[in-house]
């Protein structure tokens, strides 16, 4: 989460988006896996596209704690047997770590380990979400310092105004910034896994940028 009730809202969507899935109606009884991978894939992963639609709009009418200026990014695994669909809203990221050979250096490390991106970060500066941003009346480019000098990553901001600043184009809450093309709508990346695959890291933008 971000914002002042950043972590109040990512306590929230984590357990209400889990709950919606596992209770979906469409699934709820579906013990087959490949039979729930069909339906959470149908129109182009509608179901959790709405899921996440339907968080975003009950983090809007509660009243516990601030989502104007505090939202949170959301990258969500979904395992059905040996497929993976990661939904993702945000700069928080997923990866896939696998290795053709178990091979281990000293310190009990696989070697020759090979990484696949599940996740896209959502990005001001990618050009389909800038140009969304800019039709809904929002600019990107980095914050100014205090001696107005432009540092940092791209931001969204409204036209001519120095807020919302946020550092992404897709997150849930952030309503201060929904008028200006911020959404909450996930987007989608499927692999397969085998044998080769050993672990799977998720992890916010505070462990890949700075660590």
């Amino acid at each position: 989460g971000h914002g002042v009730d950043g972590h109040h809202v990512s306590q929230f969507v984590t357990e209400y988006i889990i709950s919606k899935i596992i209770n979906h109606f469409s699934i709820s009884s579906l013990q087959d896996t490949n039979q729930i991978y069909k339906v959470l894939t149908m129109f182009n992963y509608q179901i959790i596209k709405n899921i996440f639609s339907e968080t975003d709009k009950y983090l809007l009418i509660q009243r516990q704690f601030d989502t104007y200026t505090s939202g949170t990014t959301c990258v969500l695994i979904l395992q059905l047997g040996n497929k993976i669909i990661c939904a993702n809203t945000g700069d928080s990221r997923a990866i896939l770590v696998y290795s053709q050979n178990d091979v281990y250096n000293e310190y009990n490390q696989l070697k020759n380990t090979n990484i696949f991106p599940l996740s896209l970060d959502s990005k001001p500066d990618l050009p389909l979400e800038k140009n969304r941003i800019m039709k809904c009346g929002g600019e990107v480019h980095k914050g100014k310092n205090r001696n107005g000098k432009f540092v940092g990553p791209m931001r969204v901001y409204a036209k001519g105004n120095d807020y919302p600043g946020l550092a992404m184009s897709r997150s849930l809450g952030d309503f201060g910034g929904k008028e200006y093309g911020i959404i909450c709508e996930p987007s989608f990346v499927e692999c397969g896994l085998d044998e080769s695959c050993k672990y799977i890291v998720l992890c916010s933008d505070g462990v890949w940028d700075f660590m």
